[in-house]
């Protein structure tokens, strides 16, 4: 919420912004908070157009002058900014962000300081100059300003986002809340077959209420995590990626399930078994998550913290819990079994 108010405190300031920060830190959602906000708040609608920078060049971008014909073409944000000038459709009535990702290129930035000047004018190679709008804001989403001039840092607004701005918990509070509310389908193309999704939020709602207790401040996954973070040797290990990780790998179990009922509707997975499944395959994905970019010692390590930690049962404490899959044994129940040779420990 701080970042949201910086944001909104910035863009009444300044009609050019920066979030800056590294992936995940949650530059997007405070941007798509603030606009959802701001239109309720002002009962204005809102236009959000993102621009990936490294989709199109420079020149591309702001438009071309033909230098056999002198005839100039727009480009992608040349175009935008015209059509808001126009107001065909009362653009001039509507909130409007023009917002970049990518980093900040020096070139393509300079093109934008007459813009964030006090004139507010965008000045084009043919030597037309576009005025913007009250209503139009700029906003760039990058993870440093490595490469942003003197000149642009001053021109800019900027906010810093932080990935230590969003804790382990706030984390895993957003993603049971997500389970609960929003059908897989709709987080990304999977392959949930069941037709009903009324039927996978009440089941996504039944694993989120099994998973809650080891999503405790001294439950198993903060305190995995914790000990990931300070014990184990990591290539490149950060508490964000590997929750992202975590909470990817869980989704996927709740894909198993709700596929194995589909093509089973005559013996689904009874209910009963919910629970012992789910709390392996949490297992399985922590130390997956949390320990998947270390050498062996480290998940061995991991899997002997996890096997004295926690009383789900688990296969023998002289084998590595990475070395097997949960899966849906003959009699619809959740065994470990190898990933090598098919056999069930537990």
């Amino acid at each position: 919420m701080k970042k949201v108010l910086e944001l909104y405190e910035s863009s009444q300031v300044k009609h050019g912004l920066m979030l800056v920060g590294p992936s995940g830190s949650g530059k997007s959602s405070a941007l798509r908070i603030l606009f959802k906000s701001l239109e309720r708040l002002e009962g204005t609608e809102g236009v959000a157009i993102v621009i990936d920078r490294k989709a199109t060049t420079k020149e591309a971008l702001f438009g071309v002058l033909d230098p056999d014909t002198h005839q100039w073409t727009d480009g992608p944000f040349t175009r935008i900014l015209r059509n808001i000038i126009n107001n065909v459709r009362e653009e001039i009535n509507k909130r409007h962000w023009i917002i970049f990702h990518g980093d900040v290129d020096p070139e393509l930035v300079e093109n934008l300081d007459s813009v964030l000047d006090s004139n507010k004018l965008l000045t084009l190679p043919n030597g037309e100059r576009l005025p913007v709008p009250p209503n139009v804001r700029i906003m760039f989403e990058v993870q440093d300003l490595k490469y942003a001039t003197l000149a642009t840092k001053s021109r800019w607004g900027r906010v810093w986002f932080s990935e230590d701005d969003l804790t382990p918990q706030m984390l895993l509070k957003h993603y049971l809340a997500r389970l609960r509310h929003v059908p897989l389908e709709e987080v990304q193309e999977d392959t949930v077959r069941t037709p009903s999704a009324t039927n996978n939020i009440q089941f996504q709602k039944e694993v989120a209420g099994i998973l809650k207790p080891y999503f405790s401040p001294d439950g198993l996954v903060v305190r995995a995590l914790e000990h990931a973070a300070t014990r184990l040797e990591h290539i490149n290990f950060t508490r964000f990626w590997a929750l992202k990780d975590l909470f990817s790998m869980l989704d996927q179990s709740v894909r198993t399930i709700l596929n194995y009922n589909c093509t089973h509707q005559d013996f689904p997975m009874d209910p009963d078994g919910h629970d012992p499944f789910y709390s392996k395959a949490l297992v399985y994905a922590i130390l997956c998550s949390f320990a998947g970019d270390g050498n062996l010692k480290a998940r061995k390590n991991l899997s002997e913290f996890l096997q004295g930690l926690t009383p789900i049962k688990l296969p023998s404490p002289t084998m590595l819990i990475i070395d097997y899959k949960v899966k849906i044994g003959e009699e619809r129940i959740s065994v470990f079994k190898s990933a090598s040779d098919g056999s069930g420990n537990s």
